[in-house]
């Protein structure tokens, strides 16, 4: 079974669809995405319709409702968390510019944790990661 993500015109996953995979098959019996598109078309509506795979190796992550196709990078993935982070295309995840530390035994069993402080990075570029304590 294939899958079709529909988009909205700022590429945003409305939601996923599942395509039988004889539909994608043309005459000479190869695979072509664009068949399940028409089919797609036809039968729920315009689009656009991107394939979805469960294979993260294709398109970063599987399509879900709220996520967004980034078309520069073939890409499904989260929205931006922060404005510095980066996008891992090979994996289709957010990555902090920094590292994040690792806690102590002591922070861990006070249920302590780092948060990303943006405007910290944005101050200075090598902070980011602050320390709270749970309240």
């Amino acid at each position: 079974m294939a899958h079709f993500a529909r988009l909205d015109e700022n590429n945003v996953v409305l939601h996923v669809t599942p395509v039988n995979d004889e539909t994608l098959i043309d005459e000479n019996g190869n695979e072509d995405d664009n068949l399940g598109v028409k089919h797609l078309e036809r039968t729920i509506g315009p689009g656009p319709w991107m394939r979805t795979y469960k294979d993260r190796s294709k398109r970063g992550n599987y399509a879900s409702r709220g996520f967004l196709y980034y078309s520069a990078f073939d890409v499904f993935a989260s929205a931006q968390p922060h404005e510095s982070w980066l996008l891992d295309i090979s994996r289709g995840i957010w990555r902090a510019p920094l590292p994040q530390p690792s806690l102590t035994e002591e922070e861990y069993l006070s249920g302590k944790q780092y948060i990303w402080n943006e405007d910290a990075y944005q101050a200075d570029n090598t902070q980011g990661w602050v320390l709270e304590t749970p309240e």
